[in-house]
């Protein structure tokens, strides 16, 4: 193309606040018990969460583990009909199980309230009350990985998106490293991996250019407080 005019920002996602979980071995009997706790408790009510594995194997056992802590606490009983609230969504299972999960995690008060699953749920499908993002162990790129965060909050009310990670869950990906080494602004390195020429930059100015709440709030709310975990520590509010 001859003279055309560029366009491009930053790929932000404000609403969703980026969290890192650095472990030296995840652990899911330590690592994921608050999910299992917060079903427990809620029942129907507990946000919609995605748990994303790399690989089958992985989502299968991340899977059983779920069913096994829950046992008949993972069912909640609707027509006389008991249905789980955990659900496992790949490439291999057939049309109609993915179909039928999709379409029940698409409703409102769906009883379906954690899908474990591969990249497989990701373009194309539209669920916007996604709560909780969860990313377990290795990435398999930048890109994918963002689009995965993605699913969360696209009705723009707050969301959350936790990377559970280990010093090799980064693989070759030079970003992915930067934020797992947790040097600085999690979002901010994050988006610096987006940048193309003649992009708008105002975004990651601003980022760059905020300054930490100093009004010692009880529950603070500043752009470091809703921003990611790395940000959040630097809010003297935080450190109290």
């Amino acid at each position: 193309m001859q003279d055309c005019y560029v366009k491009a920002y930053p790929p932000d996602r404000s609403n969703i606040f980026i969290d890192l979980a650095q472990r030296r071995s995840l652990v899911p009997d330590r690592d994921l018990a608050w999910l299992v706790s917060g079903l427990r408790a809620k029942r129907h009510n507990y946000p919609k969460t995605l748990v994303y594995g790399r690989s089958i194997n992985c989502i299968t056992e991340l899977y059983a583990w779920f069913l096994g802590c829950l046992k008949q606490d993972a069912f909640i009983t609707v027509d006389d009909s008991p249905q789980c609230m955990v659900a496992v969504y790949h490439a291999h299972l057939s049309d109609e199980r993915q179909q039928t999960t999709l379409t029940k995690f698409k409703k409102t008060d769906s009883t379906i309230r954690v899908v474990v699953s591969t990249v497989a749920f990701g373009i194309g499908v539209e669920i916007a009350d996604i709560r909780q993002v969860v990313h377990w162990g290795r990435l398999s790129s930048l890109m994918t990985y963002w689009q995965e965060v993605g699913r969360a909050g696209r009705d723009g009310v707050a969301a959350r998106a936790v990377w559970y990670c280990t010093a090799s869950s980064a693989g070759d990906d030079a970003v992915l490293k930067s934020v797992c080494s947790d040097e600085a602004c999690l979002r901010k390195t994050l988006l610096d991996g987006f940048v193309v020429p003649e992009m708008c930059l105002s975004k990651l100015h601003e980022l760059a250019a905020r300054q930490p709440c100093s009004q010692q709030c009880r529950e603070c709310v500043c752009s470091f407080c809703v921003c990611c975990s790395h940000c959040r520590r630097a809010c003297p509010c935080n450190n109290m």
